[in-house]
């Protein structure tokens, strides 16, 4: 390839770089249509606890046909029986989706049962809370295996009749954590990293593959949700950061997949001074991290 071929690439580049930013200054002003889901299938991992429980029941609202999973069998069967009481149409299913053998067998049940799965939300997370020192081997493969793994063997099981079929949408539900490091948090935040590095890295694989307009994907990253999966989280400045509620955040991720967003940081004032700081040494980010105190209290079980 010539210089000069190089420069008019290097041109285009730029031109187009430019072009997505207006794209998406317009789109903070009038934003993306909303796309629908009736009779769409959505795959929910951790339908049984809070946060998955609610994104379940605001798509079932919409109209989509939900897969509900967790180990958990009896939250889980709560949930089916709250969006059956909507009089809309749910399939509850328990498996442990760290076992890639049990998710293998999951999706068979679920093409038998349901059909092809639309938009899977890989949903499912535990967070032990303690000093790096005071986990233990098990703890800190459990981490990684749900909060991680898991996202492999779904998405390994499911996409393939995406791409197939010529469409789809991936949704990981990550966190702030997998932004920045925090302390009691090194098994957690290791986990969140590596998801928001799968869903980039595969982004850039369905793109040299030439199917990156058919498979949609989100990532989700909020900062602590009053869920009971932290104890007594602590944030200097409540007005500003907030403990957000899995009400709000299920509206964010409900939202944020109905426009196709790719990365949605919430709350979004987190997302600006991320962004911002970034800009400068990387001390900086460290320094108004501590500043802003979010963190949590190990001490609390």
């Amino acid at each position: 390839m010539s210089y000069l071929e190089v420069t008019f690439e290097l041109i285009g580049v730029i031109l187009h770089s430019i072009a997505v930013a207006f794209v998406a200054l317009f789109r903070c002003i009038i934003p993306e249509p909303l796309k629908s889901v009736r009779e769409k299938v959505i795959l929910v991992t951790g339908s049984g606890g809070v946060l998955g429980r609610q994104i379940a029941q605001k798509f079932a609202l919409l109209g989509a046909r939900l897969v509900l999973v967790d180990l958990n069998e009896v939250h889980n069967n709560e949930t089916l029986h709250n969006i059956k009481q909507m009089q809309c149409k749910a399939y509850a299913y328990t498996c442990d989706v760290s076992n890639e053998n049990q998710v293998e067998e999951l999706a068979d049940k679920v093409r038998r049962d349901v059909g092809d799965v639309d938009i899977l939300i890989n949903n499912a997370g535990v967070l032990p809370g303690k000093p790096l020192l005071e986990l233990s081997s098990s703890q800190i493969k459990k981490t990684l295996e749900i909060n991680t793994l898991a996202h492999f063997w779904t998405i390994r099981q499911f996409l393939p009749r995406m791409l197939e079929r010529g469409e789809g949408h991936l949704v990981a539900i990550a966190s702030v954590a997998g932004m920045l490091g925090s302390a009691y948090l090194v098994d957690y935040c290791a986990s969140k990293y590596a998801v928001v590095g799968l869903m980039s890295a595969l982004k850039e694989e369905l793109y040299e593959m030439g199917r990156e307009d058919q498979i949609e994907m989100t990532v989700i990253c909020p900062t602590t949700i009053n869920t009971g999966l932290v104890q007594k989280p602590k944030t200097r400045f409540p007005s500003v950061l907030p403990i957000l509620e899995p009400d709000k955040v299920s509206d964010v991720v409900v939202n944020s997949v109905l426009r196709n967003k790719r990365f949605v940081v919430i709350p979004t004032f987190a997302h600006v001074i991320y962004k911002i700081s970034n800009l400068f040494p990387p001390q900086v980010p460290l320094l108004l991290q501590r500043f802003f105190g979010y963190t949590l209290d190990p001490n609390v079980k």
